[in-house]
Formats: structure tokens, C-alpha cells, sequence
């Protein structure tokens, strides 16, 4: 089917044309469910808060044609808020105004806790509804999630963040403490044993990109500073 993500009252979580394939998917519950579990979203947990686990063995993908940035240049000017962290927890949500049909796509939504700010306009704020800085938490929101049959949507070229991940993030905030990733892959650097690797090198590789990937997150930290720096003069 052809579907056109909407604004999650952000002036456009994804801006964009997804056509969607699904094929039949074995239904299979994620290796980590208990018993008979066949929707991970479903599953008890604490605070009430809506968790997912999106362990399993098979993923549908989104086609998603990307409103993106023209260079990295472009990226950096571009992001209300950049800034290094971790994934500490996930839950999904239908997008708002959608019917609860299990293959629509949804919003995956992760806390982030922050690490490291690079930069922060003043209408960042953290989930504390504070200026972002260290020890603050933040929400990004990306499009897919877990489908009832214990497989994932996510799309082709910006898997999902999982619980765990580090990631230096390029962000456009549209409410308190919620953001989404400028151009989709290009706005997330994914950290793994201190050196980085934009997704727009795995997937849609730029010369502009190109030049951090398996670079050591201080290098790539400490040019980004200088860019700033060197644009806010």
C-alpha cells in the first residue's frame, strides 16, 4: 500500500512518500516474549509505560523518500538541537489520527539520555522542560515499530535505534523534549567502540558524510565544534 506519514504535531515527523511492500509474515513472537506473546507493546511493564523489545528474526521495510539536507554543512545549520547519547528505553504509538490497523505504520519513540550537547537553540528542551545538557533525557521519534505478529516495520535505510545504542544525533525539535532526525538517515551517527558511522555512509554514501565514518568520536566531535564556532562568528 501507499501511504503518506503525517505530522505528529511537528510540522512533519517524516515529510514523505512511503510506499509500503508487506509480504505474509510467519507469526512469530520476538525471542525475548514470554510464552505465548505475540505483541511486545502489550507486555506488563513498569510505570505503566508502553515498552517494545524489538528482538526478532524478521523486519518488513519501508520505501521512504527522505526530505534531506544538501550537505553536512547544510545538516549542522539545519538541527535545533545536536547531541551525543544512549537509548536507555522505547515504546510505539500510532500515529495520531490513524485507524489501529496492525500494518499502518507507527512511531517508535526512544529515550534518550543525553551525554553530550553540542548545540542547542533555545527552544530545545529536554523531557524536564529545561535547556538540554547533560543528564537529560530527550524523545526521538521515528517512523516503524512492532507488528502483532512479532515481526518489525522499519524502514530500508534508518533502522530503528534499539535499547543500548549511542548515537551522535542531529535533531529538529517540534515539542517539549520531542524531536526527530533532520533528513532522516542523514541527522543520525551511530556510535559503536568510540568510533562513529553515519548512516548516510551505510546506505546513501556523500562525500560530505563520507569523511566521518570510522572516525574516533572525538575527532568527529571536536570538528563539529569547529564548525560551530567558525559559523558563529
Amino acid at each position: 500500500m501507499k501511504y503518506i506519514s503525517k505530522s505528529h504535531k511537528l510540522g512533519a515527523l517524516l515529510l514523505a512518500w512511503a510506499t509500503v511492500g508487506i509480504a505474509a509474515c510467519q507469526s512469530q513472537a520476538p525471542r525475548d516474549s514470554p510464552p505465548g506473546a505475540s505483541d511486545p507493546a502489550a507486555l506488563p511493564v513498569a510505570a505503566g509505560e508502553e515498552e517494545q523489545n524489538q528482538s526478532v528474526d524478521h523486519k518488513h521495510h519501508l520505501v521512504v523518500h527522505w526530505v534531506t539536507v544538501d550537505t553536512f554543512g547544510d545538516l549542522v545549520a539545519s538541527s535545533d538541537l545536536i547531541a551525543r547519547g544512549r537509548v536507555v528505553r522505547q515504546r510505539t504509538e500510532l500515529q495520531p489520527g490513524l485507524p489501529e490497523i496492525d500494518k499502518i505504520p507507527k512511531v517508535t519513540i526512544s529515550t534518550i539520555a543525553v551525554d553530550e550537547v553540542l548545540s542547542a537553540r533555545e527552544k530545545a528542551s529536554s523531557m524536564e522542560g529545561k535547556l538540554v545538557a547533560p543528564a537529560g533525557t530527550i524523545e526521538v521519534e521515528e517512523l516503524g515499530g512492532p507488528l502483532k505478529d512479532g515481526c518489525v516495520l522499519e524502514p530500508e535505510d534508518n533502522p530503528l535505534l534499539q535499547r543500548g545504542d549511542e548515537a551522535l544525533l542531529f535533531l529538529a525539535n517540534h515539542r517539549t523534549g520531542a524531536y526527530h532526525t533532520i533528513g532522516g538517515y542523514q541527522g543520525r551517527f551511530d556510535i559503536h567502540e568510540g568510533l562513529v558511522s553515519p548512516l548516510t555512509s551505510r546506505y546513501h554514501p556523500d562525500a560530505t558524510f563520507n569523511r566521518f565514518d570510522r572516525r574516533p568520536q572525538n575527532e568527529v566531535i571536536q570538528a563539529i565544534r569547529a564548525m560551530l564556532a567558525e559559523t558563529s562568528r
